[in-house]
């Protein structure tokens, strides 16, 4: 069953693993939107699981079972939640049944904000599913746009035109991918 992990690397990286411990398999990073940690994305790695893949659900918040209490305030820094992604990454990259070659994220709203910043940083991402998501290179940074997007994976964009939360308008921009 899913749990909280300790990675033991550096620090306490907070998630769930679903694996289906039958050899190396792809993985997916799960990362959740602004509210963090909801109990529907454990049925959705589920799926996953079943169709042959490893799954890390990031809990970048650690609220847990606390699912439904928003926690932008326990990370410092928005650097400090792709940090707690690529803690993610190494801990699958230490897995003896994970496909290191083949490692993914899925974004959902605010958590494909996570995962371009992500793949930015780490070259171990392969693929971005984005959904309901935008884009914002760099947490404010300064970033020219031609390197940012020449380090991203393959990306699929799913997102509908009346979505009042993250306005389509903030994906058009999306066409150097």
């Amino acid at each position: 069953p899913p749990g909280f992990i300790d990675n033991k690397l550096d620090d306490h990286l907070y998630g769930y693993y679903l694996s289906s411990n039958t050899g190396k398999k792809p993985a997916i990073i799960l990362l959740s939107g602004g509210s963090g940690y909801n109990p529907i994305y454990t049925e959705i790695a589920s799926r996953f699981v079943g169709e042959g893949y490893q799954v890390l659900i990031v809990d970048y918040f650690g609220n847990g079972e606390n699912w439904n209490q928003f926690g932008f305030d326990t990370i410092d820094t928005y650097q400090g939640y792709y940090q707690n992604v690529l803690r993610g990454i190494e801990f699958l990259k230490s897995q003896e049944n994970v496909d290191t070659d083949h490692i993914g994220i899925l974004g959902f709203s605010f958590g494909s904000v996570i995962a371009f910043n992500t793949a930015y940083e780490s070259e171990d991402i392969v693929v971005i599913v984005d959904t309901y998501g935008y884009l914002m290179k760099g947490w404010g940074d300064s970033i020219d746009e031609d390197i940012f997007l020449s380090r991203m994976p393959p990306t699929c964009i799913i997102h509908g035109d009346e979505d009042e939360i993250v306005y389509h308008i903030c994906v058009i921009g999306y066409s150097g991918f």
